[in-house]
């Protein structure tokens, strides 16, 4: 540990990914004590961990990954693979140089293959010791993850019955490799915002004694095919009878037009006392901070689900099976709630059989109700 200086730590995670890890920082503070910490994820994590008191730099994965080669290639087709790959290595290594580093740290499952994503940025970095992760083949195949051995000096073996455990689960072993000894509610997750952060959205959403306040959170960023229809919002409202909601709608930029939907639906419901649309107007801290103030979250399998859970609210989830059990569901079954349509294809990894994402939008009205 006397040798060690500087620690970097990569991740190219979605939001609701980081959210799950975030946790984890302060377990790797008190190890690596007295080394220099940086934390690599993408531009959209970064509001995450921008006020985290247990790293000590932020940096940013696009700067590290040439996105505009692979721009490029979409659109002249002369740029073959081999000379993106050429141009890729001579970027990374002259963009990872500057970012010195004793340990490299890679806690992601499955990473995507080289060239690319993390295995490329391990590479680059010029880093004694290389740690990863093994034996998990969403993202990989076999054989690519076999040959990204050689860009590490050790990792973590996932077995094979361990491919669905949980995210926690994998991130509280994955520490004990490193010689961390730590419990699930060791590392649930943590938020770092700010009194503007908190101030503005108590400026937004003030507490109205008596009231509910519903957070929903209707879009998959993903695609609106794992979205739960807006025509189902009527019927699920009409099933709660004379519960009555203040609802806030949440939504990033790219989802405002389905939240739209979603809007003129809830309008039509009598139960719904009064609607605040602030889709595409919450950064993410203030994202949390707004979710904060609620009394349920209603949400699709997405960052918002997650936060929502990390902050110990009564949460409703709606989900397909393509993932089912390995980020979701997690926290207090009493108050962390699924609403889902079991189905005979579940796991399969978004691969999809049907013409539509049938285990979401064939989910009964009644069963979010209930």
């Amino acid at each position: 540990m006397e040798e060690i200086e500087n620690v970097l730590i990569v991740r190219d995670d979605n939001i609701g990914d980081a959210v799950l890890f975030s946790g984890a920082l302060r377990h790797l503070r008190h190890k690596y004590r007295n080394q220099r910490i940086r934390l690599c994820v993408s531009r959209a994590c970064r509001p995450l961990f921008e006020l985290c008191p247990y790293v000590d730099e932020l940096i940013d994965m696009e700067s590290l990954i040439p996105e505009w080669l692979r721009r490029i290639s979409k659109k002249h087709h002369l740029f073959d693979n081999s000379l993106i790959r050429v141009f890729d290595g001579v970027w990374r290594k002259l963009a990872c140089r500057q970012h010195l580093a004793d340990v490299a740290i890679c806690p992601v499952r499955s990473p995507r293959p080289l060239p690319y994503g993390i295995h490329g940025i391990v590479k680059a970095v010029s880093a004694k010791h290389k740690i990863g992760i093994a034996g998990d083949f969403a993202n990989q195949s076999p054989e690519q993850d076999a040959a990204a051995a050689a860009v590490y000096t050790e990792r973590f073996q996932l077995p094979p019955e361990r491919c669905w455990d949980h995210e926690l689960e994998i991130t509280r072993d994955f520490l004990a490799y490193l010689g961390i000894s730590s419990t699930l509610d060791d590392i649930w997750p943590e938020f770092w915002l700010s009194s503007e952060d908190l101030a503005r959205a108590d400026s937004r959403i003030p507490s109205i004694q008596g009231e509910v306040t519903l957070g929903i959170s209707p879009a998959s960023s993903v695609w609106w095919g794992r979205s739960y229809p807006p025509e189902s919002y009527e019927p699920v409202f009409q099933a709660l009878g004379d519960f009555r909601f203040r609802v806030v709608l949440l939504g990033a930029p790219a989802e405002i037009e389905f939240t739209r939907l979603i809007l003129g639906a809830l309008k039509r419901c009598s139960n719904v006392t009064s609607i605040q649309d602030l889709a595409g107007q919450t950064p993410l801290r203030h994202l949390v901070a707004v979710l904060s103030k609620c009394d349920i979250i209603f949400a699709m399998e997405t960052a918002a689900a997650h936060i929502g859970v990390a902050l110990r609210k009564p949460t409703v989830v709606v989900m397909g099976g393509g993932h089912y059990g390995r980020f979701y569901p997690w926290g207090n079954p009493e108050i962390n709630r699924v609403a889902h349509l079991p189905m005979d294809c579940y796991r399969c990894k978004w691969r999809c059989r049907y013409s539509t994402i049938r285990c979401i939008q064939e989910i009964p009205p009644t069963a979010v109700a209930d």
